[in-house]
């Protein structure tokens, strides 16, 4: 069976065992791709000032420069005593981060930019279409998520 599928737009423009073969460390790539930042770039490598460089470890010193700067699962805590990659729904309550992400809680005090339980919402319960309707007491926007028990009438959120 012939492979039909053997040409990149991206990387080395070059299809090797059906996947396409990105650039390494150190080669020139250009993050202005509609579909994404790193395309041209190999999976673990992302494009930083149009050169592809490996992504960082956990626990490694990030910069925030780059949303793909840590690897896949991580992301770039600016908050911590020296700012590292951290994995992803790792951190405890009271805990300073920059990224919601970062936390089991998903969600950042606005006052202490600490890990923290969310505040209940002015419209918990309520219907809602967008975010914007499910602000929370302190101001942060909570998630319009799909109502399990929604019938087919009014707002699904």
């Amino acid at each position: 069976a012939e492979e039909t599928h053997t040409a990149c737009i991206y990387g080395r423009q070059q299809c090797i065992g059906g996947y396409c073969e990105g650039l390494g460390t150190n080669e020139p790539c250009w993050d202005g791709y509609p579909g994404g930042l790193d395309l041209d770039c190999k999976v673990g490598w992302y494009c930083l000032r149009s050169i592809c460089v490996p992504q960082l470890p956990r626990g490694h010193t990030c910069h925030g420069e780059h949303p793909n700067e840590c690897l896949r699962g991580h992301r770039c805590n600016l908050l911590s005593k020296r700012p590292q990659c951290a994995l992803e729904y790792s951190l405890p309550d009271g805990v300073r981060s920059n990224e919601p992400s970062l936390c089991k809680s998903l969600y950042v005090s606005l006052i202490t930019q600490e890990c923290a339980q969310p505040p209940p919402s002015d419209n918990e319960g309520g219907d809602c279409s967008t975010d914007e309707a499910c602000v929370r007491s302190d101001g942060s926007r909570g998630k319009c998520l799909c109502k399990r028990w929604w019938s087919g009438f009014g707002t699904p959120g």
